[in-house]
């Protein structure tokens, strides 16, 4: 399971994912055509449960990091009302 962040879904991380599941599929130009044309194929192709290596994608908003600072906020909040 990876969050959200850009780089769980770069041009080196679909090559070495195709090339440890043994994928000879033509993966295209980054930008331009295939799966390597933009993110969301490129995340399409990560998170194919096909293949032997699948990545899971978080949603944005079940982050550990939204959660902690969900608390820091309540906890902030208790303390300054009370002091």
């Amino acid at each position: 399971m990876v969050d959200q962040l850009n780089t769980h879904k770069s041009e080196s991380l679909v090559r070495l994912i195709a090339s440890r599941c043994q994928i000879d599929t033509e993966l295209g130009v980054k930008g331009k055509k295939g799966i390597l044309a933009s993110m969301k194929t490129r995340k399409t192709f990560l998170s194919d449960p096909t293949h032997r290596i699948r990545f899971v994608y978080l949603p944005k908003h079940t982050s550990w990091l939204n959660q902690i600072e969900c608390w820091f906020s309540i906890l902030t909040r208790r303390l300054l009302k009370r002091g």
